[in-house]
């Protein structure tokens, strides 16, 4: 929840990787605790994914977005909608990567072996 990029954390046995995990851009956050319609939720999501797009073309590394979803929110009939919205504006946008979580933590360790935080 510290950052918006994965890092190495040294440790007493090596060095592992920590890929960061947010609660903001979250459904159950979203929809449930803070009463987001369908639309703002679609609507917040967009606008991280365009402004740490922007952030990664200036600064010249990339960035990451998770998006936390759970079936009970969502997934619901009425809320469906704002995923796949959401998915298809993301494939739209150059130079977005749709991975898991330890394809990043390995992609960083590849390409950032120096980095320790």
């Amino acid at each position: 929840m510290n950052d918006d990029q994965p890092y190495l954390i040294e440790t007493r046995n090596g060095s592992i990787v920590s890929v960061p995990y947010s609660i903001e851009i979250n459904d159950f956050t979203m929809l449930t605790r803070m009463g987001f319609s369908t639309d703002q939720f679609l609507a917040a999501m967009k606008e991280e994914l365009t402004v740490i797009l922007s952030e990664a073309a200036i600064s010249g590394s990339g960035r990451m977005m998770n998006v936390g979803l759970h079936p009970h929110v969502s997934g619901r009939a009425y809320r469906i909608r704002a995923i796949k919205e959401f998915l298809n504006y993301a494939k739209s946008l150059e130079g977005v990567w749709f991975a898991t979580r330890a394809e990043i933590a390995e992609w960083y360790s590849e390409n950032n072996a120096g980095h320790i935080v």
